[in-house]
Order: structure tokens, then C-alpha cells, then sequence
């Protein structure tokens, strides 16, 4: 599954040179356009030129994987102020790229922000410089926002992005469903500029198992980078999908695994592709693709010609966390395709967050499911060829079921549970500095 891509561009720091953000400062372009992600997230980072008229070549950049991940494509042709299309896939020339690694300080004891409402088992995105958390668990005491018997919310929050790290968290437009373990990916393409979110789970009484969502909704990201009201596409999942793995490729959008019943995961790998406007081509349709073992609650890396899924919950009533890791490659078009096993984990872990920095993978937290959380980080070579082993960087405390974003000068986990329960829900947001 090895690329022919040159290594220069198979890590984060790549100097994009274009954002429209006026605090945002040519150095620090190497790690952040405006749309990436982050995980989880996802979707296309468009370019624009405003802030630098250079001529560069067409390129393609990885920009980081976090949670659930995302390729992004981008072009830079030194038009001025001018929106360069995301499709172009031209990575013969990297003489403008920056290619010393990067990688992570020590995380702060002090949480860096604290979040709207405490929750867990929800996801977020960063579109057009603010950063969005959509869903998942809300904490017991946290009725400021609607939520079910479960405590699943439709509620979403968001924060404004600084070269600094994240402003003061605010009430975001609610979902059109409660939906815990949803995935989200950001969209920029042509007229349309859109948040889509896919998959969850509700229940609508005490003694429900769950209703597992198969709808899609999306908001437009408005000028100021909020969002507008959420509505639900015509699309569809290939079946009601929660906890499941995302990558976003160029015109195609994955979902991978993830559970469609209670205690029910699946193996099975579903795609659809994305117009010249940002909709989405059709509904999802099952691939050949199969991960080695049926789960999901795992976490999805994505560089430039790879795809890992790593860990997660198993399928069965006994819930049992896994160690097995997932390859699958990433062509030149974005295709998903040669799902293989890769070198397991340690020790078995649910709900962890991933990040392709550097010339590294990294891997954040997570536990054994039911029993208790960890504040473990792992780390590897970029390849995943020799496995992720413990690192000497290490979280605060323990913390599952949380997501990542990449900040200007930081990452961060926003949320989660310090136990593998919805009793111990974290509101917290804890960051460590890019070395």
C-alpha cells in the first residue's frame, strides 16, 4: 500500500500560503487552511489567495487527520482574491513546501476553554474559521440544551479560531435529530459552502435500543463562519451508521464500520461522491471494502495515501474493545481501496482520537469500554509500519470518547468522558502546543 507521492508532502507541514483569514500570518500557514479539519475533521480545505499573490505550482496537501479525518486537496496558482478550485491533484512540485516535521509540546494542566455544555460521543468540524461541535451526550445537569431520554442532543456550539486558540464557546443552530456518535465533514466547493452530518443514534423512550439514523442534514456556513439552519438532503446512509469511521478523499466520502443496531457493529465500508457545488452525488453505497473485524467507536487517520482505523468497540453484547488496526490505501482520485491488517495496538481501546502531525501518527486516549478511560498517547512513524507505542507525551487525566481539532499554534481535545461512562461527561478543552 506504499504511495508514489513525494515524502514531502506525506506529513501536516505544507505551506499553503493562501487563507483568507486576516489573522492568520503566511508562517503559520504550514498547518491549518481554512475548512481543515480535524476529524474527525473533514472535508475540502478551499484555498484562496488574498493574503499572497506568489505563483506557486498546483499542489496537493494532506491536512491532518483528527478523530475522524480528512484528505483535503488544494490549489494555490497565484490568482489574487479569487477562490482556486480543490480538485487538482498535481504533487510533482513541492519546492514550495515546508517540510520541516512538526509535533506536539506537553499538554497544559489548565484546560484551555471550557466548552458551552459538557458532552461526549460528538464531533467536530472546522469550516471557515470557527470550529463547530455537533451532538452527542450531553452532561446530567447540562438542561441549558434540548436532549432525549439518553441525554442525546440535537444541540450544536461553536467558537472563533485565533492564531491564539479558540474564543468564548455560543449556542449553535440545532440538528434536526439527537444524535450521538454522528460524523460531520465541511464542504467548500464551487456556490456551496455546507457542514453535512451523517449517522447517530436517538431514542426517543427509556426502554428504546436506539434508533440508528440514516438521514443526512446539512447547514450553509454563513459569512461569519456560523451556521445557518440545518436541513435534511434527500441522501441517504446505506443503513443507519453510528460511531462510525469517516474519510473525505477528493469527490468521494466514506463511511467506514460503526454500529447499526444495539450491540450490533459492522465490518462494511459504504461511499458516495460530491458534485462541483458541494452536494452530495447520490446516496451511500456499500464498496468491496471490509474491515478485518466488525466495530466501531474506533479512531479514523487519514495522510496522503493512507487510511488507518484504529481500536474501537467490537461487536456483541459483551462490548469488548479491540487492538486491531486497519490500513487501507488512498490514490491519486481519492479512492479507498486495499482495506489490509495493519500492526495491532498495545492494549485494547474504545473512543481514542487520532492525528497524522509531522512525520508521525499519534494516537490520544480512549479505554477499555465499561471499565475505565486512560490518558495514554501513543505515537509512530507516519507509515504505521512499526505500530503505535507509548509515548512520553501524556494527556492531563484519562479521556474517551472526545474529539480533536488542530489550532493554529496548538491541538486539542474538546470534551469526552473521564471514564468510559456518560456519568463522568468533561466540558473541558485541553490543548498542547505545536513544537
Amino acid at each position: 500500500m506504499s504511495g508514489s507521492k513525494p515524502r514531502a508532502i506525506d506529513h501536516l507541514a505544507v505551506r499553503v500560503a493562501a487563507l483568507s483569514q486576516p489573522w492568520l500570518a503566511v508562517s503559520k500557514v504550514d498547518h491549518l487552511a481554512d475548512g481543515l479539519k480535524n476529524s474527525g475533521a473533514y472535508g475540502f480545505a478551499t484555498c484562496y489567495t488574498s493574503m499572497y499573490s506568489g505563483s506557486f505550482p498546483a499542489m496537493r496537501h494532506q491536512l491532518a487527520g483528527v478523530g475522524l479525518a480528512a484528505l483535503t486537496a488544494c490549489a494555490v496558482d497565484g490568482k489574487t482574491g479569487a477562490e482556486v478550485d480543490a480538485s487538482v491533484s498535481d504533487v510533482s512540485d513541492t519546492s514550495n513546501a515546508d517540510a520541516s516535521p512538526r509535533t506536539l509540546g506537553a499538554f497544559d494542566t489548565v484546560p484551555h476553554r471550557t466548552m458551552f455544555v459538557g458532552r461526549m460521543d460528538h464531533a467536530s468540524i472546522i469550516a471557515d474559521g470557527r470550529l463547530h461541535v455537533i451532538g452527542g451526550i450531553v452532561c446530567s445537569s447540562c438542561n441549558i440544551v434540548p436532549s432525549d431520554v439518553n441525554r442525546t442532543t440535537e444541540s450544536t456550539e461553536s467558537a472563533a479560531i485565533s492564531a491564539t486558540g479558540l474564543g468564548t464557546f455560543s449556542r449553535g443552530p440545532d440538528l434536526r435529530y439527537p444524535r450521538s456518535g454522528p460524523v460531520a465533514f465541511h464542504m467548500k466547493r464551487g456556490t456551496g459552502n455546507w457542514v453535512y452530518v451523517l449517522g447517530g443514534v436517538k431514542r426517543d423512550s427509556a426502554a428504546s435500543t436506539g434508533d440508528y439514523i440514516q438521514q443526512i442534514e446539512r447547514a450553509p456556513v454563513l459569512a461569519d463562519g456560523t451556521l445557518g439552519t440545518f436541513e435534511v438532503v434527500p441522501q441517504l446512509l446505506d443503513v443507519g451508521r453510528a460511531y462510525a469511521g469517516l474519510v473525505v478523499a477528493d469527490d468521494s466520502v466514506y463511511v467506514v464500520g460503526g454500529a447499526t443496531a444495539h450491540q450490533t457493529y459492522t465490518a462494511t465500508v459504504a461511499r458516495t461522491s460530491v458534485g462541483p457545488n458541494g452536494d452530495l452525488m447520490a446516496s451511500f453505497v456499500q464498496t468491496e471494502g471490509l474491515l478485518q473485524v466488525a466495530r466501531g467507536r474506533g479512531a479514523t487517520i487519514t495522510t496522503s495515501d493512507r487510511a488507518f482505523f484504529v481500536g474501537g468497540q467490537l461487536d456483541g453484547a459483551a462490548a469488548a474493545s479491540s487492538t486491531a488496526v486497519d490500513v487501507g490505501g488512498l490514490n491519486a482520485t481519492g479512492v479507498l481501496a486495499n482495506l489490509q491488517r495493519g500492526t495491532a495496538l498495545p492494549s485494547a481501546r474504545t473512543a481514542p482520537v487520532g492525528l497524522a502531525l509531522g512525520d508521525r501518527l499519534w494516537l490520544f486516549g480512549g479505554g477499555q469500554h465499561g471499565v475505565s478511560a486512560t490518558a495514554e498517547v501513543l505515537s509512530s512513524p507516519i507509515d504505521g509500519s512499526s505500530g503505535l507505542t507509548l509515548s512520553a507525551t501524556q494527556l492531563p487525566g484519562p479521556r474517551s470518547a472526545a474529539t480533536g481539532v488542530l489550532l493554529p499554534d496548538r491541538f486539542c481535545l474538546l470534551g469526552g468522558s473521564s471514564s468510559t461512562s456518560d456519568t463522568t461527561v468533561l466540558d473541558s478543552v485541553v490543548c498542547a502546543l505545536l513544537e
